[in-house]
């Protein structure tokens, strides 16, 4: 027998008004459109994305407003460098 669906979860509805904020958790949901489904103590937060997957998470992962534009080739927010190649100095 199938455990019966939150109903927190039957209920979802309204608009997709929040962005997926953070890079450390998640980090290809970027700036994907979500929105809140409860709201619940010790600043958690249900979420739902578009495509209809949900998490549990800090209050500080969404913010309110436009998507955020992530630059290409750069999903995690970290910096590539080569290091192959030698360090220049400027001391003598």
């Amino acid at each position: 027998m199938r455990p019966a669906e939150p109903t927190w979860l039957s209920n979802a509805s309204g608009p997709f008004d929040y962005v997926w904020y953070w890079r450390c958790r998640l980090p290809e949901r970027k700036g994907t459109r979500c929105r809140v489904l409860v709201r619940g103590g010790k600043n958690t937060i249900a979420v739902q994305f578009e495509d209809l997957e949900f998490v549990f998470t800090s209050r500080y992962a969404v913010r309110r407003g436009d998507p955020v534009t992530v630059p290409v080739g750069d999903p995690v927010g970290c910096f590539s460098f080569d290091v192959s190649s030698p360090i220049q100095s400027d001391r003598q």
